[in-house]
């Protein structure tokens, strides 16, 4: 669950609701040691980060606030502050049905000891086997389970005939 999410209480109150992560955002980029006191608290496996990469730098607010911040960089930092897992956002791809970026995830993945979860610009399930495939732990899609025929149920169909690991 994320959102809006900018205390503590807010992810207590979150976790007691039954969320099994929450996604820290603008917090976790504007003062990234508060990730280091939510992860002590409510465990690190709770906390995922969520790192909004667009035309090639790090925003805070996409569009808005740059983070004087590479990807890889501020990745490295959300892990060592006590992020458990990544949200990897490529703003630019985000609704376009255009695929993954892939260099992206390659580069954060391999650059961090976490779970790294692909995010933005997904086509289809293969799309989803080729960031799997690029290093990503897992993937999200959005728009194309909202233009498409494409389910969740049959991507995890797909993925898991593809030799890919799937919760069912």
């Amino acid at each position: 669950v994320g959102g809006g999410v900018r205390t503590l209480e807010d992810v207590r109150g979150l976790l007691a609701a039954g969320a099994d992560k929450v996604l820290i955002g603008t917090i976790a980029l504007e003062a990234p040691e508060t990730l280091h006191t939510l992860s002590a608290r409510f465990g690190r496996q709770a906390i995922v980060a969520a790192l909004d990469v667009q035309s090639g730098s790090v925003w805070i607010l996409p569009g808005h606030v740059p983070a004087e911040s590479s990807p890889v960089a501020m990745a490295k930092l959300l892990e060592r502050e006590g992020a458990g897992e990544i949200l990897l956002t490529s703003v630019d791809r985000e609704g376009t049905l255009q695929g993954y970026d892939l260099d992206m995830v390659r580069e954060v993945a391999g650059a961090v000891g976490i779970p790294v979860v692909a995010h933005g610009g997904c086509a289809g399930y293969s799309d989803m086997l080729s960031a799997i495939r690029a290093g990503a732990s897992g993937v999200a899609a959005g728009a194309l389970f909202q233009f498409t025929d494409a389910t969740p149920r049959g991507a995890a169909r797909w993925l898991g005939q593809n030799g890919v690991e799937v919760r069912t």
